[in-house]
């Protein structure tokens, strides 16, 4: 389908929805600021990618993070979709013959886990964790689900290193006038699982659908635009400074001119000169964009 791009659609008189997913200027966005390696780099895209596709099945206000942590060489893997679809993400390794063995999650997170945020710009945070097992991505998410009392979901993801894909099941509760056939979610799911990594990153949507499912009928929704972004700002890097506490502020004040605070994710920079730092170990509030230097 078209890179950078998302699309719903709902098999009709059935209560199965659907997503589907590409993107390729957004993920050269996430990859211009760091050299990964190759399997780093699919790990990532593939989150990217199932990041906006859960964020997608969900109203919320707020932002979805996927994150992933393990002691092997792939350490950390992050990544974060907003409510108007834009995504941002990062990941941690150590060196780079390590992740060139073995195969399957294990040899890349080693013992980890993956957690699932939901954070609302308004009432309270939900956070589901499922432990790092099989061999996808995929497979760890439609593990989350299974084991949840969750609708039932499965996913299918592939990535490179300069384009990601994936495709997104989900069955709903019954409206009034639909039902669920017994083996109808698995028939439908069945099928997915025959779509071929290079069709989800190159066929229209509308070709993916067809090939798949051409016995059944299914309405398709316009499309989304999906980019990247990244939400760091001068102001929040200065609260992030806040944290630290007056003492070590004091104490970088008295070591240094000036304090720089690098954004991870899109590699803004921000400095804070003496002014500045004064203001932050100040008693007044946090400061705003008027009052920072």
């Amino acid at each position: 389908m078209s890179p950078d791009h998302g699309q719903r659609f709902i098999f009709d008189g059935h209560p199965v929805r659907g997503q589907m997913a590409c993107i390729e200027d957004t993920l050269a966005q996430v990859f211009d600021r760091h050299q990964y390696p190759a399997r780093v780099a699919e790990q990532l895209g593939e989150a990217l990618v199932a990041a906006w596709l859960l964020g997608d099945t969900l109203k919320l206000d707020g932002s979805l993070v996927l994150q992933a942590k393990g002691d092997g060489p792939l350490s950390m893997l992050m990544v974060e979709r907003d409510s108007q679809g834009r995504l941002r993400g990062i990941a941690k390794h150590s060196d780079d013959a390590a992740l060139t063995q073995g195969e399957g999650l294990q040899s890349l997170y080693g013992a980890g886990h993956l957690s699932i945020s939901l954070l609302p710009n308004r009432g309270e945070r939900y956070q589901g964790i499922v432990t790092l097992e099989g061999n996808s991505l995929a497979e760890v998410i439609d593990g989350y689900f299974a084991r949840s009392e969750q609708l039932p979901t499965r996913l299918w993801l592939t990535a490179d290193g300069t384009r990601a894909a994936g495709m997104l099941l989900q069955q709903l509760p019954p409206n009034p006038g639909e039902h669920i056939e017994p083996g109808y979610w698995e028939h439908l799911t069945t099928l997915a699982a025959t779509l071929k990594p290079i069709e989800m990153k190159t066929l229209p949507a509308e070709q993916i659908l067809h090939r798949l499912y051409h016995e059944e009928t299914i309405k398709l929704f316009d499309g989304h635009d999906i980019a990247f972004h990244c939400p760091c700002s001068r102001e929040r890097s200065a609260r992030a400074l806040t944290s630290l506490g007056v003492e070590d502020l004091t104490a970088l004040m008295n070591e240094q001119p000036s304090v720089s605070v690098d954004c991870e994710f899109c590699g803004a920079k921000y400095a804070y000169d003496q002014t500045d730092l004064a203001w932050l170990t100040s008693d007044n509030s946090a400061p705003g964009s008027d009052q920072l230097q």
